[in-house]
This record gives structure tokens, sequence and C-alpha cells, in this order.
């Protein structure tokens, strides 16, 4: 038995909000472009040219459970991009299943509002939704 070193084991490392708010300011205009187009395509698959949710409402949500964590980012596994587009890939997929079974959709922005112990309505995802650049949330290219 010779001086074995160990393999060393990779790291699992989970982006933090701060690099992931960080990796959506940084995508560039072609890589918007080419995010909505597939999003696009994801949400005519799921409901066709009837639904009333488009490409836009899609890629918002991927962005939406990134920075809510409910979705994570292992930066050693996959290219941020590559994430997005599984990530929509999966959203509009467990839409497509919601059609036979609801079990899973979009969140209404109004069931998300609470109400703290004056009675005052409050909304739980403001800090959250902040940090995304308004030429991405709010502005179609």
């Amino acid at each position: 038995m010779a001086n074995e070193t160990p393999t060393p084991v990779p790291e699992k490392r989970v982006a933090s909000f701060e690099e992931v708010r960080a990796a959506i300011t940084a995508l560039s205009a072609t890589d918007i472009h080419r995010l909505l187009k597939f999003a696009d395509y994801q949400v005519f698959k799921a409901h066709g040219k009837s639904g009333s949710v488009e490409g836009f409402d899609l890629l918002n949500e991927a962005f939406e459970r990134l920075l809510a964590e409910s979705r994570t980012w292992n930066r050693n596994k996959v290219e941020f991009m590559a994430l997005l587009f599984g990530a929509m890939r999966s959203i509009a997929d467990s839409w497509r299943r919601k059609q036979a079974s609801p079990t899973e959709g979009a969140v209404l922005f109004s069931s998300m509002l609470k109400q703290n112990d004056d009675g005052e309505v409050y909304d739980p995802t403001q800090d959250l939704r902040s940090p995304v650049p308004p030429q991405i949330a709010f502005k179609k290219l």
C-alpha cells in the first residue's frame, strides 16, 4: 500500500441569490432573444395557439423560481443558459400535465399576498422581484 492520495470529491456548490441575480443581469439581448424563442415554443407545445400564457411568462417563471431558490443552480455542473432552457422545459411540462391533473402551475400574484398582525397586506416576494433588471422583467425584445 503506497501513499495513495484520495480522489478529490467535486464540491457541490449551489449558487447564491446574488450569483443568480448577477447571471440574469449579465444575459445579453441575444441570450434573451434565444430564451424567449425557446419559451414561445414550449408554451405553444403546452397550450397551442389558444393559451393565455406567453413565452415571456414562462421565462419570468424560470427567473422567479431561481431567485426564490425553489430551483437551484450548481455552477460546477451546468452553464446558466442550459439551466434556463432546462428549467423552462420542466416548467412547461408541468403546465402541460396540469391540464390533465391540476397539481402544479403558475402562481397568481394575488394569491401570494399576505396579511400581517396589523391587518396590512404585503407582498413577501417584493425583495425577490426587485433585482431582475427592468429590461428583462418588463419588456419584450
